[in-house]
């Protein structure tokens, strides 16, 4: 480990210790994995439903990053996990958000507009000796610019008279997907394993006594794999859920139930140990 670090075949000695100590928190993730595997290849878009299909690829890459928040749980990378569980989040605030609120999808697409042009423009404003695109497409990304900022505009013209004053990020998407709970429990919290102030690497060194810096923390960290297994999959049961909700599927929905009682009667049983330890 100390000289490949994560990427050390002894990883596997980690891995095997956290399955171990997490082993009822890693069976209920696997258990909900599946019915997320399930449930994906269940989930087929209407024909030219745009809406559907947004929704189908919002929890292909929450799926995806469940997965990944566990991969790295399991090799106690708890900083990492944190900060792709962070980017979960915004998937299923997004997700939640146009199954709950449906004037937000307009929104999300508005929004998509904007960024798209901004990403075409930031190209187009490379110096001409630093871009490799070639002129014809270069012509026609301009061209595709100009178009997007004429619908831009009459975006802005219909919010001015419906008096709209709608915004569009992870607070807004939280909000209107009835998840705020989430939002002030795990995506403010993570965010100092995202941004990179002085106070935010604090998570990079151990303490003495006294406070003073006494050595760098780096590798696998155990304490928080158990509560981080049990966050991925707290975050991971609204978008699924909402996909159900939008692609019914029975069988699939009776299997989530049942995990989702065990997963509240499991969280129940810790903090009542919790509870009782700190007494």
């Amino acid at each position: 480990m100390n000289e490949t670090g994560f990427l050390s075949p002894d990883i596997q000695n980690w891995i095997a210790k956290h399955r171990q100590e997490s082993a009822d928190a890693f069976r209920m993730a696997e258990a909900l994995n599946v019915v997320g595997v399930k449930t994906l290849y269940a989930s087929t878009p209407a024909d030219n439903d745009n809406r559907q299909l947004a929704l189908s690829l919002l929890f292909t890459r929450a799926l995806s990053h469940y997965e990944a928040a566990l991969i790295l749980c399991e090799r106690g990378a708890v900083l990492s996990a944190k900060a792709l569980m962070r980017v979960m989040l915004e998937a299923t605030f997004t997700l939640v958000a146009i199954v709950e609120d449906p004037a937000f999808f307009d929104l999300y697409v508005k929004n998509d507009r904007k960024r798209r042009a901004d990403l075409i423009q930031a190209l187009l404003d490379l110096p001409a000796d630093e871009n490799a695109v070639p002129a014809e497409e270069l012509e026609q990304l301009r061209q595709e610019v100009s178009a997007l900022e004429s619908a831009i505009k009459a975006d802005r013209k219909r919010e001015v008279k419906a008096d709209k004053k709608a915004k569009f990020g992870a607070f807004d998407a939280a909000r209107r997907a009835g998840m705020l709970d989430f939002y002030r429990l795990f995506y403010v919290p993570y965010c100092n394993v995202v941004h990179t102030s002085l106070g935010d690497l604090a998570h990079h060194v151990n303490e003495g006594p006294a406070g003073q810096i006494s050595s760098l923390k780096w590798g696998p960290q155990s304490e928080e794999v158990d509560d981080l297994v049990d966050a991925a999959i707290q975050i991971f049961f609204p978008a699924l859920e909402c996909t159900l909700r939008t692609f019914p599927n029975p069988e699939v929905r009776e299997e989530f139930e049942k995990l989702w009682a065990q997963h509240q009667h499991r969280l129940q049983i810790k903090t009542k140990q919790r509870i009782e330890s700190a007494a």
